[in-house]
Order: structure tokens, then C-alpha cells, then sequence
């Protein structure tokens, strides 16, 4: 985040009107009544392991995982290809390289396999698909589970598609989020128990969703570059829109083409910081824009007029410090006291948040304490799943406003003191993936991650409407 200077660049439209051409999201379809949980379900064993002929494997347990889904990929396309694009599915012909970088080997369009380091790629002029067997796939899988590399797999489908249909655009990032949105097609069809190698839990998607921000592009990369995929935002949303909506949504040219918005920006030449301010600072300014936001949006946004200002934000140590609520003592790292209208935060928790998510990952945190406060104020639950859905996709709603600050669009709020910098989204999302853990996080029940990021990304690219349901 950055403190407001009316320098900058300027965009014509808000975030939310940018966004309003893309077509409302339904909302996570895994979820049960709108109360914020998925189905449970009953696994079946994984099918024993595929056999596909890959040049250069070393039969390693990634390998493995990588035929195993490469089968499933290719049998998920050859069942949906005639229904989305009215012709025949016609498999990939060139083949499968499975690269060490230490090799010395030579690889299709790449040249040496070192090229290949933490990579993986399809390449339409081949038609082949090329992986990072060493360091790539057995980090995904370790790190965020195994099927993490089906994940990057159905994105490098994604490409294949395009070469056998046509590409979305001329612009990269617009090509690469397409491809992301047809990972999430895959995504949700291996979800719903179909593919043959990957039964896959709520858990098990969860983890392997995490690790797609490990793929975005570094925050103040230019959106229009020759490489650019975008931000973590971006390629989470575009992944999660396909999940919701299937493949002919991706497919579609009216939402992915070289108009499409994306939230990836460059650093302005005044954000000396390059995105984070220093923690006490963001303590002593958030709250505060925050309060002057929702006091300006309550009666934009839910029609509600005379509701008295937001209290303050306390932090505190629970090592040396003991805080009560209507005479009952805190234990969540974060809560809205209704009894005397504040949001208590412990100082050690914002600290473990900072330094691993950044200044707006902590901002995240303390919204969704007022999203509390808020849900009071309209006379809602505050004590069940949908507060702390709801109290998220009020955050959406403020981290737009900001972000429409930081490029000079319309706000609800005229002067933010604090505006978005590249990356913030970004750090929003990773907070919502590991900063809330059940109780100790809000004293409620807890919710998946995979969830929490998409009514998330709902407020922020759809407005106030997102947060009706909760």
C-alpha cells in the first residue's frame, strides 16, 4: 500500500465498471446453500498408473504424476472439445519431454534442456509439452501436493487448445489467463470425481490452489509485455472463473480478448516503498481509511443512513496483555467486540502476516475485523460462517476502492489516505489463504481457502451485489 499522492497516472473508469463486462460470477459452484462449505464426498482410489511414452524420463515418482495427468487432461478434452468448439479433440502428436537442466540435452523449441529450469511449456510449432522434472514438478509437489502438477499441465493444455482452435488475442497476458481459465475447467471436472488418476479433496485443492501464486508475474511488471502471465490476482481469478463456469466461458471472445482488464499495474515513479509500507504506519493509517470508507459507502452501497462511526482498532500482546470482551477474555488472533465497538488484533499475529504476505495482507486481516462491525451495523449474523464470508466481501469492496484510488478512477471515498500498489491484490489473497485458520482466527467456523479468495474476487470485481448472499 501507499500513502495517497494525487500524482499519476489516471484511468478513466472504476474498478468495478471494468469488471462489469465480464459478467457476474454465480459464486463458488461447490459450495453448499451459500453457507460457505463444500460437499463432502466419498473418494475413490486413484487408478493405477497411466503408460504414455515420455522422452528422457527417469520413471521419477513427478513422472509419474505427469503421465498420470496428461491422460487425464487429454481424455477430459476429447469429451469436451466437441461441445465447446463443435469438432474433434485431436491429441498431442509431438510428444513428451521430461528435461533435466543438468543434462545437456536437447529439447524441442527450447534448445538445451537448461532452458527448461523451473519451467514447463507447450509449443504450438512442435506440438509438444515440456517439463522441469529435477526442480519443477517434485517443489510443486512437495510444497503443494501432487496434484499441483496437473494443474500446470491443464494450464499447458490450455495452450495446445489454443493452437487447435485460436488464440484469444495478440496480447500474452490475455493467452495466459485464458489458459488458466481452461486449468480451472479441468480443475473442477477432476473435483467432481472424473478424473480417472486424480479423486481429489477439498484439501487436496486447497494446497494446489495456493501454489498458483507462486506463478504470478512480480508485482509492477508491465501488463503489455512480451511475457507477461499477471498478477496473482489475475491468474487465481481467471483459474476460479473457469471452476465456477466450464470451458465454453473460457472460450468465449467476449471475455477473453485484448480488452480484457486486468489488475496487474506498474509501480508509479512516486511509490518510493515499491508497495509496502512500514507496519506501524499501516497500523496508524488503515483503520482510519477504512472507517472514512465504509461511513461514506454505507449509505451508497446498503442504503443505510445514521449508523454511528466504526470504533477503533486495539492491538495488543496476549503474552503480557490480557483484553475482554463484555467481561469475557479475546482469544482470536483478530475480533470485533460488539460491546464496546472495537476490533482487537494481536500485535504478534499482524507481524507473522507482515512479513510473510506484505503491508495489505494485515490490512486484509483488520478489514474482515470490520467487516464484523459493518455486518452489526446492517443486522447481520456476526457469529456463523456467512459473517466471516460476508466480513470478507466487504474487504473486496474497500481493497477496490482503493486500488480505483491508486489509478485515479471514481471512488466511493473521495481522499483515501492509503491507495494499492502492485502486488497488493496479490497479498490480499495469500492473507485469505493462510492468515484465517478457524478459530484462532475470527472464534467461528472455518471456511476453505479456495472459497474465501472467490467472494473475495467477487467484491472486488463485481461490487456490493457480491455480498448479498452472506
Amino acid at each position: 500500500m501507499r500513502q495517497h499522492l494525487p500524482s499519476g497516472p489516471k484511468a478513466s473508469l472504476a474498478l468495478v465498471a471494468l469488471f462489469a463486462t465480464l459478467g457476474l460470477l454465480a459464486g463458488c459452484t461447490v459450495a453448499q446453500g451459500g453457507s460457505g462449505s463444500f460437499q463432502a464426498k466419498q473418494l475413490a482410489p486413484d487408478a493405477p498408473d497411466a503408460h504414455l511414452s515420455v522422452h528422457f524420463t527417469d520413471n521419477s515418482a513427478a513422472d509419474h504424476v505427469a503421465v498420470n495427468a496428461i491422460t487425464d487432461i487429454q481424455q477430459y478434452w476429447t469429451q469436451e472439445m466437441p461441445a465447446v468448439f463443435n469438432k474433434a479433440y485431436r491429441p498431442v502428436k509431438g510428444g513428451f519431454y521430461s528435461a533435466d537442466p543438468a543434462s545437456g540435452q536437447s529439447v524441442p523449441c527450447a534448445g538445451s534442456a537448461s532452458a527448461v529450469k523451473n519451467n514447463a511449456f507447450y509449443c504450438a510449432s512442435a506440438d509438444v509439452v515440456v517439463w522441469d522434472r529435477t526442480n519443477l514438478f517434485p517443489v510443486l509437489e512437495k510444497d503443494f501436493g501432487k496434484y499441483s502438477i496437473a494443474m500446470v499441465l491443464a494450464h499447458e493444455w490450455g495452450h495446445a487448445i489454443q493452437a487447435r482452435t485460436k488464440d484469444p488475442g495478440r496480447r500474452t497476458i490475455v493467452i495466459e489467463n485464458q489458459a488458466d481459465c481452461y486449468s480451472g475447467a479441468f480443475t473442477a471436472w477432476a473435483y467432481a470425481g472424473n478424473a480417472p488418476h486424480f479423486h481429489i479433496s477439498i484439501d487436496d485443492l486447497d494446497k494446489a490452489f495456493a501454489g498458483y501464486l507462486s506463478f504470478a508475474d512480480n508485482p509492477g511488471d508491465d501488463p503489455n509485455g512480451s511475457q507477461a502471465h499477471g498478477s496473482g490476482f489475475d491468474r487465481v481469478s481467471s483459474f476460479q472463473q473457469g471452476f465456477d463456469s466450464g470451458p465454453t466461458f473460457c472460450a468465449d471472445p467476449k471475455i477473453y480478448n485484448d480488452h480484457k482488464v486486468f489488475t496487474e499495474t506498474r509501480f508509479q515513479p512516486n511509490d518510493q516503498g515499491q508497495g509496502n509500507l512500514p507496519l506501524s504506519t499501516l497500523l496508524k493509517q488503515a483503520p482510519p481509511d477504512m472507517g472514512s470508507y465504509w461511513k461514506a459507502a454505507l449509505p451508497k452501497l446498503f442504503n443505510v443512513s445514521g449508523a454511528k462511526d466504526l470504533g477503533d482498532v486495539q492491538g495488543y500482546d496476549p503474552a503480557s496483555e490480557k483484553v475482554t470482551c463484555g467481561g469475557t477474555k479475546i482469544t482470536p488472533v483478530i475480533m470485533y467486540c460488539k460491546a464496546d465497538d472495537k476490533v482487537y488484533l494481536q500485535t504478534p499475529f499482524a507481524q507473522a502476516v507482515y512479513s510473510k504476505t506484505g503491508d495489505n495482507g494485515v490490512a486484509t486481516m483488520i478489514g474482515i475485523g470490520y467487516g464484523y462491525a459493518i455486518r452489526d451495523r446492517l443486522g447481520k449474523s456476526t457469529n456463523d460462517q456467512n459473517a466471516l464470508l460476508g466480513a470478507i466481501c466487504y474487504t473486496g469492496l474497500y481493497d477496490a476502492d482503493a486500488f480505483n484510488a491508486s489509478v485515479g478512477a471514481k471512488t466511493t471515498l473521495p481522499k483515501h489516505a492509503l491507495t494499492l500498489s502492485p502486488g497488493d491484490l496479490d497479498e490480499a489473497i495469500e492473507a485469505l489463504l493462510i492468515g484465517v485458520s478457524d478459530t484462532a482466527f475470527t472464534g467461528t467456523e472455518g471456511t476453505t481457502g479456495f472459497l474465501r479468495v472467490n467472494v473475495f474476487q467477487n467484491a472486488v470485481k463485481t461490487g456490493a451485489g457480491a455480498c448479498t448472499q452472506y
